[in-house]
C-alpha cells in the first residue's frame, strides 16, 4: 500500500478490510513515520510500516513528492533485494541530456496551446508516467486523459481523434526502446494532429523516473497556459467534504474468532461456506476439536522456532519481548519447553540471549529438524556437524545438478541437506524442483519440506515429531508451529493430536487449527496462545473462552 500522509479514511479503510483478507505479505510505503495508519499496522505484527521524511516538505494537491519519492524508494529496494544498482537518479536528472530533452519538452508543450483534451500512448516502462499524468490532469483539472498503451490505440481509440481533433492533442510517452513503435505509430497520423513526444533515452526503471519527472514538469507548464496551478488549483467546500467522507464504518463488518478459523482452514469465505452448504459442517469440526483441546491436560509445550516464538524480521535480531516474556512465564509455571527446529545451534544462541540462565534446564532444543536433542544449557559442537552420511552426497550431487539449483547453497548435515532460498527463486519452486530430482530414483523415507528461508531434505531418522513422541517423561505435549501445511517444515511436528498452527494449517479437522484473531500470525498468534493457558500443579490445559477471545 502507498500512502502519502497515512490518515485519509479511504487508505485507513483499505488498510483494514486487506487485513481482514489476511494477505501473505501487507508492506506500507508513506512519507509519514507517524501517521494514524502507522499506528493500526502495529496492531498487527505481520504487516511492516515503511514510513520516510522526504527531503521536500510539503505536498501541494496531487502529492507530487511523495509520488516520484515512494518510486525512488521502490526502484532502490529492488535493486538491493536483487543485487543490481543503477546510477543516481538525482544526478542523472542533472545530466546535459535529460535537460535537453526536458527543455525541448517544455518548449513543444507551449507550442500546442490550451488543448482541453489528451490521449496519452505509452509503453511498458512509461505507464507509470502515463497513470500519473493522468491523474493529475483530471484532479486538478487541466484537460480530459485517455490512457492507451501503442497497439490498444490502434484498436479504436484513435477514432477519438477524427471527432475531435481541434481541441485533442496526443502525448507520446517513450522510454528507451519504446520510441521505434511510437515513431512508427505516430507517422500515421495525420499532419494536422498535435504531438508531443516525451521521450527519455535511459531505459527500466531508471527511465520509468526520469519520464515521471518529465511528466511533472510538462503538468506546470500545460497548467500555466490554463491559468491553473497544479500545486493550489483551489478546492470547492464539497470537494473537501467529499475527501473526508468516510465510506467504510459500516462496510467491514467483523467476524468471531471461530469464524476467522474456520474460514482459515476451510480456505474460502463464511459467505461462500454458507452458500455451498458446508459452513455448519466446519463449525461442528471446530466444536469437537475445542472440545478435545479443552478437555486435554497437558505436561510440556512444543514450539518450533522460526515464524512461530521468532518472526523471519526479528531472524537476526532475536526473539521479541512480549514472547520472551511470555516464555518466561510458562517456565515459572513448571512447564518445561521443546523448542524444535530446522536450524542448528544459532537457534540454541538466541534462546539463551533471550531466557535468563535460571530457566535454562526447563529448556530443551531439537536441532536440525528433530535429529538432534539437547538441553538449552548445551553450548558444544553439535554432533551433525562432522558427521556425513554417504547417501546425502549422492542426494545432493543430483540436486546440484539441476541448472536452476546449481547456484543456490546446499548445506549437509548428519541427517539432512538444507538448500538456501533465493530472491530468484521461491522455496515452493526449490521443492518441486527437488521433489522431481528425487522422484528419480527415490530413497525410501526422504522427504522435502519448505520454511521461509530454506528447503530440507530430510532422511527417515530426522522428523520434527520424534522428540515428542520419544520423550522420557510421557509428556501430553501442546505442540505450536507455523508451517502445518505440507509441505511445511511444521507438518509431522503438527499432525499430532491438539496441535495449534500460528499460520499455515493442514487440513485435517481434528488438528493443527490456526484459532486467533484477524490479522494475528506467527509469533502474535504463538502469544494468544500462551496467554490462554492455564496453569496448575499438574500441568496446563487451554482456557477455551481465552482462546475465543482478544485477550493478547
Amino acid at each position: 500500500m502507498f500512502t502519502a500522509s497515512g490518515a485519509n479514511p479511504d487508505i485507513l479503510g483499505c488498510f483494514a478490510r486487506i487485513v481482514s483478507k489476511e494477505p501473505e505479505a501487507l508492506t506500507v510505503i508513506s512519507s509519514a513515520s507517524i501517521s494514524p495508519l502507522a499506528t493500526r499496522a502495529e496492531e498487527y505484527w505481520y504487516t511492516d510500516y515503511f514510513g520516510f521524511e522526504g527531503p521536500i516538505k510539503g505536498e501541494g494537491f496531487v502529492a507530487t513528492n511523495s509520488i516520484l519519492a515512494q518510486s525512488i524508494v521502490m526502484m532502490r529496494a529492488y535493486e538491493r533485494a536483487f543485487g543490481v544498482l543503477s546510477e543516481s537518479v538525482s544526478e542523472r536528472l542533472k545530466s546535459p541530456g535529460v535537460a535537453r530533452q526536458l527543455s525541448g519538452l517544455e518548449g513543444a508543450v507551449r507550442k500546442i496551446g490550451r488543448r482541453r483534451h489528451a490521449i496519452v500512448l505509452f509503453g511498458e516502462y512509461g505507464q507509470p508516467a502515463a497513470t500519473d499524468l493522468e491523474s493529475k490532469f483530471s484532479e486538478v483539472g487541466i484537460a480530459s486523459v485517455q490512457l492507451a498503451d501503442y497497439r490498444n490505440f490502434a484498436h479504436g481509440r484513435h477514432n477519438w481523434i477524427d471527432k475531435h481533433l481541434e481541441e485533442t492533442v496526443v502525448i507520446s510517452i517513450e522510454v528507451g526502446g519504446d520510441s521505434r513503435l511510437a515513431s512508427r505509430t505516430l507517422r500515421l497520423l495525420p499532419d494536422e494532429v498535435p504531438v508531443v513526444r516525451l521521450a527519455v533515452e535511459e531505459v527500466g526503471p531508471l527511465g520509468a523516473l526520469i519520464a515521471m519527472y518529465a511528466v511533472i514538469r510538462l503538468i506546470a507548464v500545460y497548467g500555466q497556459l490554463r491559468g491553473i496551478d497544479p500545486g493550489r488549483p483551489g478546492v470547492p467546500p464539497y470537494g473537501s467534504r467529499l475527501y473526508r467522507l468516510n465510506a467504510w464504518s459500516s462496510r467491514n463488518p467483523g467476524h468471531s474468532i471461530p469464524e476467522v478459523a474456520i474460514t482459515r482452514k476451510a480456505g474460502a469465505s463464511i459467505s461462500a461456506l454458507r452458500r455451498n452448504g458446508s459452513f455448519e459442517a466446519w463449525m461442528s469440526h471446530l466444536s469437537a476439536f475445542l472440545d478435545a483441546i479443552e478437555s486435554m491436560e497437558y505436561s510440556g509445550l512444543a514450539l518450533d522456532y522460526d515464524g512461530t516464538i521468532c518472526d523471519q524480521r526479528d531472524r537476526f535480531v532475536g526473539i521479541a519481548a512480549p514472547i520472551r516474556e511470555a516464555l518466561v512465564s510458562v517456565i515459572e509455571r513448571g512447564t518445561p519447553i521443546t523448542v524444535i527446529t530446522g536450524r542448528g545451534r544459532s537457534v540454541g544462541d538466541a534462546l539463551r540471549r533471550a531466557l535468563p540462565k535460571l530457566f535454562w534446564d526447563h529448556v530443551r532444543v531439537a536441532y536440525y529438524n528433530g535429529s538432534e536433542l539437547r538441553p538449552l544449557a548445551f553450548d558444544g559442537v553439535l554432533d551433525d556437524s562432522f558427521m556425513r552420511v554417504s547417501i546425502l552426497d549422492e542426494l545432493r550431487a543430483r540436486i546440484e545438478a539441476h541448472p536452476s539449483l546449481k547456484s543456490l547453497s546446499v548445506e549437509m548435515r548428519r541427517s539432512q541437506l538444507s538448500i538456501s532460498t533465493s530472491p530468484y527463486l521461491s522455496p515452493d519452486a526449490i521443492q518441486r524442483t527437488v521433489s522431481d530430482i528425487l522422484s528419480i530414483d527415490p530413497v525410501v523415507g526422504v522427504r522435502v519440506f519448505t520454511s521461509a528461508h530454506s528447503v530440507d531434505v530430510l532422511l527417515p531418522v530426522s522428523s520434527k515429531r520424534t522428540p515428542i513422541v520419544q520423550s522420557d517423561c510421557g509428556a501430553q505435549f501442546l505442540c505450536i508451529g507455523d508451517s502445518g501445511e505440507w509441505p511445511g517444515n511444521d507438518f509431522e511436528m503438527l499432525s499430532q493430536p491438539g496441535s495449534l498452527s500460528c499460520h499455515r494449517m493442514s487440513r485435517l479437522t481434528d488438528r493443527c487449527w490456526h484459532i486467533s484473531p484477524t490479522g494475528w500470525r506467527n509469533s502474535q498468534a504463538t502469544l494468544h496462545y500462551l496467554a490462554s493457558l492455564r496453569h496448575s500443579s499438574s500441568g496446563f490445559r487451554i482456557d477455551r473462552e481465552r482462546l475465543l477471545s482478544s485477550h493478547s
